[in-house]
This record gives C-alpha cells, sequence and structure tokens, in this order.
C-alpha cells in the first residue's frame, strides 16, 4: 500500500515540479541489461522512483511519505549505478543531482539530507491529509 502511495505523490510531483521533462519512473539501475541476467548473477535489482532529464542533467528522485534517511543511502546507491546502467551509458558524463522527496517537514531529516547536499523537498497535495489522518488519526503524520 505505502509503494502505491510514494508512486502517487511521485507521478503528481513530476507532473507539477517536472512538467515538460523526459522521465523514466521505477527504473532499474545498474551493469545487467536485464532481470534475467541479474538473476543468474545474483544481483539485487534496484528501481529509482523517477529519473528526471533537465538541461542536461539528471535528478533522481526518492519518495517517501514519511521522511527517513533510509532514502539517503537509496539516492546515494542510485546515484552510482546511474552511469553503469546501459540504458543510460550516452549520457554517463552528465551531472547528477538527487532530491528526496516526502509528504512531511522533519526538520532533522532535513539537516541531515541537504548536509549531504541533496535537495529535501516536502510536497503535500490535498489527498496527503486524509491519509496521515486513515493512518494517524492527525492531518500530519
Amino acid at each position: 500500500m505505502t509503494r502505491q502511495i510514494e508512486n502517487r505523490l511521485v507521478h503528481e510531483y513530476v507532473l507539477e515540479a517536472y512538467p515538460t521533462s523526459l522521465t523514466w519512473k521505477r527504473e532499474r539501475l545498474g551493469p545487467l541489461p536485464d532481470t534475467e541476467l541479474a538473476n543468474l548473477y545474483k544481483v539485487r535489482n534496484v528501481y529509482a522512483d523517477v529519473i528526471v532529464l533537465e538541461d542536461n542533467h539528471f535528478i533522481i528522485v526518492e519518495a517517501k511519505m514519511r521522511p527517513n534517511v533510509t532514502g539517503v543511502g537509496q539516492l546515494e546507491y542510485y546515484k552510482e549505478m546511474l552511469p553503469l546502467t546501459p540504458k543510460f551509458k550516452k549520457y554517463k558524463n552528465y551531472p547528477i543531482r538527487l532530491e528526496f522527496l516526502t509528504s512531511l517537514l522533519d526538520r532533522k531529516v532535513k539537516e541531515f539530507v541537504e548536509g549531504k547536499g541533496i535537495k529535501y523537498t516536502v510536497f503535500a497535495p490535498a489527498w496527503t491529509r486524509d491519509y496521515w489522518i486513515e493512518r494517524t488519526g492527525k492531518p500530519t503524520g
């Protein structure tokens, strides 16, 4: 359920923030060209929530409804994997920026994320309020 909600958050955010940019959602990253080969070589498949190509640079976005620091490690790993991914080989010298997307502001997590040079973005469409009320009884999780 959380994955579907995070997918919705990503989808709506990309439409608003990057409406004309080329994007790839749930894109597998890493050196092997397909899932079968990854399974054969016992390589873990990893998927970025969204990759945006904008003005000759990439932005990799990881979304978490509730902000937590695990997204930082994921983003840093995705940054290493993007240039090794066959689909993106022709862009391997493009700069890569990282963005952590969440529906809540957590000042400590924000400070940590930004300290790593990653953009911290709070995006909270109206439906996120209902999501948090349903799960926690409070409008902000």
